[in-house]
Protein backbone atom coordinates (compact mmCIF):
# COMPACT_ATOMS: atom_id res chain seq x y z
CA UNK A 1 0.00 0.00 0.00
CA UNK A 2 1.50 3.35 -0.78
CA UNK A 3 2.00 6.31 1.34
CA UNK A 4 0.15 8.23 -0.55
CA UNK A 5 -3.07 5.54 -0.21
CA UNK A 6 -2.04 5.54 3.05
CA UNK A 7 -2.40 9.60 3.34
CA UNK A 8 -5.60 9.90 1.64
CA UNK A 9 -7.09 7.17 3.90
CA UNK A 10 -6.00 9.35 7.07
CA UNK A 11 -7.15 12.27 5.37
CA UNK A 12 -10.90 10.96 4.91
CA UNK A 13 -11.08 9.79 7.69
CA UNK A 14 -10.35 12.69 10.04
CA UNK A 15 -12.99 14.48 7.84
CA UNK A 16 -15.28 11.92 8.89
CA UNK A 17 -14.40 12.14 12.55
CA UNK A 18 -15.01 16.42 12.23
CA UNK A 19 -18.41 15.39 10.76
CA UNK A 20 -19.31 13.54 14.08
CA UNK A 21 -19.49 9.83 12.56
CA UNK A 22 -18.50 7.45 15.33
CA UNK A 23 -14.87 5.91 14.67
CA UNK A 24 -16.29 2.32 13.67
CA UNK A 25 -18.86 3.48 11.43
CA UNK A 26 -16.32 5.54 9.61
CA UNK A 27 -13.45 2.87 9.41
CA UNK A 28 -16.20 0.78 8.50
CA UNK A 29 -17.76 3.08 5.37
CA UNK A 30 -13.50 3.73 4.14
CA UNK A 31 -13.36 -0.22 4.49
CA UNK A 32 -16.11 -0.22 1.81
CA UNK A 33 -15.16 2.44 -0.25
CA UNK A 34 -12.79 5.77 0.40
CA UNK A 35 -14.33 7.28 -2.25
CA UNK A 36 -17.74 7.24 -1.08
CA UNK A 37 -17.54 6.86 2.92
CA UNK A 38 -18.98 10.22 3.27
CA UNK A 39 -22.34 8.32 1.66
CA UNK A 40 -21.79 5.13 3.13
CA UNK A 41 -21.71 6.75 6.62
CA UNK A 42 -24.52 8.35 6.50
CA UNK A 43 -26.82 5.25 5.57
CA UNK A 44 -25.10 3.29 8.37
CA UNK A 45 -26.24 5.98 10.76
CA UNK A 46 -29.84 6.00 9.03
CA UNK A 47 -30.27 2.13 9.23
CA UNK A 48 -30.13 1.84 5.58
CA UNK A 49 -26.88 -0.11 5.58
CA UNK A 50 -26.24 -3.28 8.27
CA UNK A 51 -23.03 -3.75 8.82
CA UNK A 52 -21.42 -7.51 7.90
CA UNK A 53 -24.85 -8.41 6.33
CA UNK A 54 -24.35 -5.49 2.92
CA UNK A 55 -21.19 -5.40 2.48
CA UNK A 56 -20.44 -7.71 -0.05
CA UNK A 57 -23.62 -5.69 -2.05
CA UNK A 58 -22.66 -2.81 -1.50
CA UNK A 59 -19.03 -3.05 -3.11
CA UNK A 60 -20.70 -4.60 -6.36
CA UNK A 61 -23.00 -2.16 -6.36
CA UNK A 62 -20.55 0.67 -6.21
CA UNK A 63 -18.45 -1.23 -8.67
CA UNK A 64 -20.94 -0.48 -11.34
CA UNK A 65 -22.30 2.73 -10.31
CA UNK A 66 -18.32 3.62 -11.20
CA UNK A 67 -18.31 2.18 -14.20
CA UNK A 68 -21.74 3.73 -15.67
CA UNK A 69 -20.19 6.73 -14.14
CA UNK A 70 -18.08 7.13 -17.07
CA UNK A 71 -20.91 6.66 -20.05
CA UNK A 72 -21.39 10.27 -20.98
CA UNK A 73 -25.50 9.52 -21.19
CA UNK A 74 -25.25 8.34 -17.56
CA UNK A 75 -27.11 11.02 -15.19
CA UNK A 76 -26.64 9.97 -12.27
CA UNK A 77 -23.28 10.83 -11.50
CA UNK A 78 -23.82 12.40 -7.57
CA UNK A 79 -23.70 9.60 -5.35
CA UNK A 80 -25.02 12.09 -2.83
CA UNK A 81 -28.63 12.19 -4.73
CA UNK A 82 -29.79 9.08 -3.28
CA UNK A 83 -30.70 9.24 0.35
CA UNK A 84 -30.68 5.24 0.33
CA UNK A 85 -29.06 2.22 -1.24
CA UNK A 86 -32.31 1.07 -2.97
CA UNK A 87 -32.82 4.23 -4.34
CA UNK A 88 -29.30 3.90 -5.77
CA UNK A 89 -29.91 0.47 -7.08
CA UNK A 90 -33.21 1.15 -8.96
CA UNK A 91 -31.43 4.34 -10.90
CA UNK A 92 -28.74 1.83 -11.98
CA UNK A 93 -31.07 -0.81 -12.79
CA UNK A 94 -32.05 0.01 -16.31
CA UNK A 95 -27.83 0.58 -17.59
CA UNK A 96 -27.40 -2.76 -15.90
CA UNK A 97 -28.22 -6.30 -17.66
CA UNK A 98 -30.94 -8.30 -17.01
CA UNK A 99 -31.96 -11.12 -17.54
CA UNK A 100 -33.87 -12.62 -20.02
CA UNK A 101 -37.11 -14.38 -19.66
CA UNK A 102 -36.04 -17.82 -20.56
CA UNK A 103 -33.01 -17.81 -18.51
CA UNK A 104 -35.17 -16.64 -15.52
CA UNK A 105 -37.77 -19.64 -17.05
CA UNK A 106 -34.84 -22.22 -16.41
CA UNK A 107 -33.70 -20.92 -12.70
CA UNK A 108 -37.37 -21.35 -12.02
CA UNK A 109 -37.08 -25.17 -12.41
CA UNK A 110 -34.20 -25.43 -9.48
CA UNK A 111 -34.30 -28.07 -7.22
CA UNK A 112 -35.54 -26.45 -3.83
CA UNK A 113 -37.85 -23.64 -5.43
CA UNK A 114 -40.99 -24.81 -4.49
CA UNK A 115 -44.63 -23.45 -5.90
CA UNK A 116 -47.04 -22.31 -2.80
CA UNK A 117 -49.29 -20.32 -4.36
CA UNK A 118 -50.53 -19.28 -7.77
CA UNK A 119 -53.16 -16.25 -7.20
CA UNK A 120 -52.72 -14.24 -11.00
CA UNK A 121 -50.88 -11.46 -11.25
CA UNK A 122 -48.98 -13.50 -7.47
CA UNK A 123 -47.06 -16.30 -7.47
CA UNK A 124 -44.99 -17.54 -3.96
CA UNK A 125 -42.16 -19.23 -3.56
CA UNK A 126 -40.44 -20.77 -0.86
CA UNK A 127 -36.95 -21.10 -1.07
CA UNK A 128 -35.85 -24.45 0.37
CA UNK A 129 -31.95 -24.35 -0.94
CA UNK A 130 -29.03 -22.18 -0.71
CA UNK A 131 -28.96 -22.85 -4.52
CA UNK A 132 -32.61 -21.53 -5.24
CA UNK A 133 -31.84 -18.45 -3.13
CA UNK A 134 -28.91 -17.89 -5.10
CA UNK A 135 -30.29 -18.27 -8.69
CA UNK A 136 -33.63 -16.54 -7.78
CA UNK A 137 -32.13 -13.61 -6.16
CA UNK A 138 -29.17 -13.13 -7.74
CA UNK A 139 -30.48 -10.02 -9.50
CA UNK A 140 -31.75 -8.46 -6.88
CA UNK A 141 -29.80 -6.76 -3.78
CA UNK A 142 -31.47 -9.41 -1.07
CA UNK A 143 -28.28 -10.92 1.02
CA UNK A 144 -29.75 -14.39 0.70
CA UNK A 145 -28.26 -15.13 -2.40
CA UNK A 146 -25.59 -15.22 -0.40
CA UNK A 147 -25.33 -18.98 1.29
CA UNK A 148 -23.96 -17.68 4.66
CA UNK A 149 -27.23 -15.21 4.91
CA UNK A 150 -29.59 -17.82 3.45
CA UNK A 151 -28.78 -20.30 6.43
CA UNK A 152 -28.67 -16.97 8.93
CA UNK A 153 -32.66 -16.60 7.84
CA UNK A 154 -33.78 -19.86 7.12
CA UNK A 155 -32.58 -21.07 10.62
CA UNK A 156 -35.24 -18.47 11.89
CA UNK A 157 -37.81 -19.49 9.60
CA UNK A 158 -39.10 -19.81 5.76
CA UNK A 159 -38.10 -17.29 3.04
CA UNK A 160 -40.86 -17.10 0.85
CA UNK A 161 -40.11 -14.95 -2.89
CA UNK A 162 -43.99 -13.21 -3.59
CA UNK A 163 -43.80 -12.74 -7.77
CA UNK A 164 -45.83 -10.16 -9.19
CA UNK A 165 -46.63 -9.66 -12.75
CA UNK A 166 -43.70 -12.05 -13.55
CA UNK A 167 -41.45 -10.10 -11.74
CA UNK A 168 -39.38 -10.57 -8.38
CA UNK A 169 -41.64 -8.01 -5.81
CA UNK A 170 -40.96 -8.98 -2.23
CA UNK A 171 -38.88 -11.44 -0.07
CA UNK A 172 -41.07 -12.15 3.23
CA UNK A 173 -39.21 -13.73 6.21
CA UNK A 174 -41.41 -13.12 9.42
CA UNK A 175 -39.36 -14.47 11.85
CA UNK A 176 -37.15 -11.61 11.95
CA UNK A 177 -39.86 -9.02 10.18
CA UNK A 178 -38.23 -8.62 7.36
CA UNK A 179 -40.84 -7.67 4.28
CA UNK A 180 -38.57 -6.55 1.48
CA UNK A 181 -38.72 -5.17 -1.90
CA UNK A 182 -36.06 -6.12 -4.64
CA UNK A 183 -34.11 -3.47 -3.68
CA UNK A 184 -33.96 -4.47 -0.42
CA UNK A 185 -35.69 -1.47 0.83
CA UNK A 186 -38.82 -2.16 3.44
CA UNK A 187 -42.19 -2.24 1.52
CA UNK A 188 -44.39 0.10 2.90
CA UNK A 189 -47.13 -0.05 5.73
CA UNK A 190 -49.74 -1.44 2.81
CA UNK A 191 -47.99 -3.35 0.95
CA UNK A 192 -47.13 -5.46 3.89
CA UNK A 193 -50.33 -6.31 5.05
CA UNK A 194 -51.63 -6.96 1.38
CA UNK A 195 -48.72 -9.36 1.96
CA UNK A 196 -49.80 -11.08 5.18
CA UNK A 197 -53.09 -11.47 3.38
CA UNK A 198 -51.90 -13.25 0.55
CA UNK A 199 -49.57 -15.49 2.60
CA UNK A 200 -52.22 -16.18 5.10
CA UNK A 201 -53.41 -19.21 3.36
CA UNK A 202 -49.30 -20.49 3.53
CA UNK A 203 -48.61 -19.46 6.99
CA UNK A 204 -51.77 -18.94 8.87
CA UNK A 205 -50.56 -15.66 10.32
CA UNK A 206 -52.67 -13.01 10.12
CA UNK A 207 -53.07 -9.41 12.30
CA UNK A 208 -56.33 -11.39 14.02
CA UNK A 209 -54.53 -14.10 14.95
CA UNK A 210 -50.79 -13.01 15.74
CA UNK A 211 -49.90 -10.57 18.07
CA UNK A 212 -46.77 -8.75 16.95
CA UNK A 213 -48.70 -8.51 13.54
CA UNK A 214 -51.36 -7.05 15.44
CA UNK A 215 -49.23 -5.08 17.20
CA UNK A 216 -47.78 -3.79 13.95
CA UNK A 217 -51.13 -3.02 12.38
CA UNK A 218 -52.33 -0.91 15.15
CA UNK A 219 -48.68 1.15 15.10
CA UNK A 220 -48.14 1.73 11.16
CA UNK A 221 -51.83 1.89 9.97
CA UNK A 222 -54.43 2.59 12.11
CA UNK A 223 -51.83 5.19 14.05
CA UNK A 224 -49.83 6.10 10.85
CA UNK A 225 -50.60 10.06 12.10
CA UNK A 226 -50.55 9.30 15.81
CA UNK A 227 -50.51 6.79 18.27
CA UNK A 228 -54.22 5.45 19.09
CA UNK A 229 -55.81 2.42 20.61
CA UNK A 230 -57.65 -0.03 18.46
CA UNK A 231 -59.79 -2.33 20.69
CA UNK A 232 -60.64 -4.77 18.04
CA UNK A 233 -57.35 -5.97 17.75
CA UNK A 234 -56.52 -5.75 21.60
CA UNK A 235 -57.59 -9.37 22.86
CA UNK A 236 -55.15 -10.86 20.46
CA UNK A 237 -52.06 -8.27 21.42
CA UNK A 238 -53.36 -8.91 24.72
CA UNK A 239 -51.91 -12.35 24.41
CA UNK A 240 -48.29 -12.13 24.25
CA UNK A 241 -46.59 -10.42 27.19
CA UNK A 242 -43.96 -8.39 25.39
CA UNK A 243 -46.07 -7.15 22.99
CA UNK A 244 -48.34 -6.39 25.35
CA UNK A 245 -45.93 -4.83 27.52
CA UNK A 246 -45.04 -2.41 24.29
CA UNK A 247 -49.02 -1.65 23.21
CA UNK A 248 -49.89 -0.73 26.90
CA UNK A 249 -46.39 1.67 27.25
CA UNK A 250 -46.42 3.15 23.19
CA UNK A 251 -50.13 3.15 22.67
CA UNK A 252 -52.29 3.20 25.53
CA UNK A 253 -49.61 5.05 27.98
CA UNK A 254 -51.22 3.19 31.01
CA UNK A 255 -52.70 0.20 32.30
CA UNK A 256 -53.82 -2.73 30.00
CA UNK A 257 -56.11 -4.85 32.46
CA UNK A 258 -56.83 -7.64 29.72
CA UNK A 259 -53.30 -8.41 29.45
CA UNK A 260 -52.40 -8.63 33.03
CA UNK A 261 -52.82 -12.06 33.45
CA UNK A 262 -50.14 -12.90 30.89
CA UNK A 263 -47.10 -10.52 32.35
CA UNK A 264 -48.08 -10.89 35.56
CA UNK A 265 -46.54 -14.53 35.03
CA UNK A 266 -43.41 -13.06 34.03
CA UNK A 267 -40.76 -11.92 36.64
CA UNK A 268 -39.08 -9.31 33.21
CA UNK A 269 -42.22 -8.48 32.30
CA UNK A 270 -43.72 -7.76 35.81
CA UNK A 271 -40.95 -5.58 36.71
CA UNK A 272 -41.37 -3.25 33.75
CA UNK A 273 -44.90 -3.19 33.50
CA UNK A 274 -44.74 -1.62 37.14
CA UNK A 275 -41.43 0.72 36.19
CA UNK A 276 -42.52 2.28 33.00
CA UNK A 277 -46.38 1.27 32.58
CA UNK A 278 -47.62 1.63 36.05
CA UNK A 279 -44.88 3.59 37.25
CA UNK A 280 -45.18 2.19 41.05
CA UNK A 281 -46.40 -1.23 41.99
CA UNK A 282 -47.98 -4.00 40.45
CA UNK A 283 -49.25 -6.24 43.19
CA UNK A 284 -50.41 -8.92 41.13
CA UNK A 285 -46.71 -9.22 39.65
CA UNK A 286 -44.79 -9.49 42.69
CA UNK A 287 -44.98 -13.02 43.62
CA UNK A 288 -42.96 -13.78 39.89
CA UNK A 289 -40.93 -10.74 40.48
CA UNK A 290 -39.76 -12.36 43.68
CA UNK A 291 -38.42 -15.61 42.15
CA UNK A 292 -35.65 -13.83 40.63
CA UNK A 293 -33.06 -11.97 42.75
CA UNK A 294 -32.00 -9.18 40.06
CA UNK A 295 -36.16 -8.51 39.62
CA UNK A 296 -36.43 -8.53 43.26
CA UNK A 297 -33.81 -6.27 43.75
CA UNK A 298 -34.79 -4.05 41.22
CA UNK A 299 -38.26 -3.75 42.24
CA UNK A 300 -37.56 -2.48 46.03
CA UNK A 301 -34.96 -0.11 44.68
CA UNK A 302 -36.97 1.52 41.56
CA UNK A 303 -40.95 0.87 42.34
CA UNK A 304 -41.03 0.29 46.63
CA UNK A 305 -38.50 1.95 47.49
CA UNK A 306 -38.19 0.03 50.14
CA UNK A 307 -37.77 -3.80 51.53
CA UNK A 308 -39.33 -6.56 49.12
CA UNK A 309 -40.54 -8.99 49.58
CA UNK A 310 -42.13 -7.35 52.71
Amino acid sequence: MSWYYLFKLSTSLKFLLDQKIPQDIAQYSLSISPTYAWWISKLVLSGTIRKGEDDQKLQNTLKQFDRLKRIPSFPHKDIMQFSNYGDLVQALEPYLQQYSKRETGRIQETEGLVLLLNKPPYQVYRLDTAEAASKMCRDTEWCVKDPKWYNEYVGKGPLYLVIKDGEKFALVNYESGQFMNKYDNRVSPDTKFKLINLLAPITGKTKENDARLAYDYVVSIVGREYFKRYPPLEDIIASNAHVALQYAEVIINGKFPQAEKIIRESPVYSLEYALYVLKGRFPEGEAAIAKEDHTSYMYAKNVIKGRFPE
